[in-house]
């Protein structure tokens, strides 16, 4: 199995806007349809199409607030279908890939909620898939 966060590309094109409420709680403002469009992505990569999949995946992973996505498409628990599966999966993976530069991701006063965050998805997935509670087990 390729885990997403091997796949090669390079750039960002997707826009993110962050407007801050205070230091310790960012809101994003995700352009509409993203969710739409990564569950397209992830569907299109594992469905064979991995040239033009695999970069925008690859360049999602790398933008600004990738994180917050990741955990809003995982916050529901495990889902039922394939699809969902595999976009949870991606997630995972991407939170893991991001948690490596986890200090000078996220500022101080909210690295304790962060993690808190991160394991609370741990146990609410540990019934769930088992690449899905590895990936946040490493991302925690």
């Amino acid at each position: 199995m390729v885990q997403m966060d091997d796949v090669s590309g390079h750039g960002t094109s997707q826009a993110f806007m962050w407007s801050i409420n205070s230091p310790a709680t960012m809101a994003l403002q995700v352009p509409a349809g993203l969710a739409k469009e990564l569950q397209q992505n992830v569907t299109a990569f594992w469905a064979g199409d991995e040239l033009h999949a695999a970069k925008w995946l690859t360049e999602f992973q790398r933008a600004e607030g990738a994180w917050e996505i990741c955990i809003e498409a995982l916050r529901p628990g495990p889902l039922p279908s394939c699809d969902e599966e595999l976009v949870q999966e991606f997630c995972a993976q991407t939170l893991a890939r991001l948690a490596r530069s986890f200090a000078s991701r996220h500022h101080l006063s909210v690295q304790h909620a962060q993690r808190d965050l991160l394991a609370a998805l741990l146990e609410q997935h540990v019934a769930g898939q088992r690449t899905v509670w590895k990936q946040l087990a490493l991302a925690l």
